[in-house]
């Protein structure tokens, strides 16, 4: 946006808007891209607050619009940094979690090994081996019967 324009815009003459700049010993030069000789958005921003109501009150007044975009700036970045901190007091928490997941997970494994265990030596005790028969008959048993201890009844 060119000052022509923000001039049209704020109903006024741009000769107004560099008379007020000039008053208030603003740098044109500052406030306009030097390539496209458009109002960047921090002149846009100024020559705006110069126009607004409370800015416009007393003629005597300092102009203190890059001071309250700069407040707004520190405020912002107090903020984030706020924000930041939570961000990493949820990581490290979560990273916490994380670890307690595995040492859990792993407590799981073991256990389950050792159940594995149990009943490995459970059906090695009770149960026959491979191969070998119940009751001194020559025939070998199936796996299920193995499992289940049951034999099929002879036809």
């Amino acid at each position: 946006m060119t000052i022509k324009q923000l001039a049209k815009e704020l109903k006024v003459s741009p000769q107004a808007i560099y008379q007020r700049l000039q008053s208030r010993k603003v740098d044109v030069k500052k406030l306009t891209n030097p390539v496209t000789k458009e109002l960047t958005s921090d002149g846009e921003y100024v020559i705006r607050q110069m126009y607004s109501p409370e800015n416009n009150q007393g003629s005597n007044q300092s102009f203190t619009g890059k001071q309250s975009r700069q407040d707004e700036k520190d405020i912002e970045l107090e903020e984030l940094r706020k924000q930041v901190a939570s961000l990493i007091e949820k990581n490290s928490s979560l990273e916490k979690r994380v670890e307690e997941l595995k040492e859990e997970r792993e407590a799981f494994r073991e256990g389950m090994q050792t159940s594995q265990r149990m009943q490995e030596q459970l059906m090695n005790r009770f149960l026959p081996a491979a191969g070998e028969t119940t009751g001194g008959g020559t025939e070998k048993l199936t796996w299920k019967e193995r499992i289940t201890g049951k034999r099929k009844a002879a036809k």
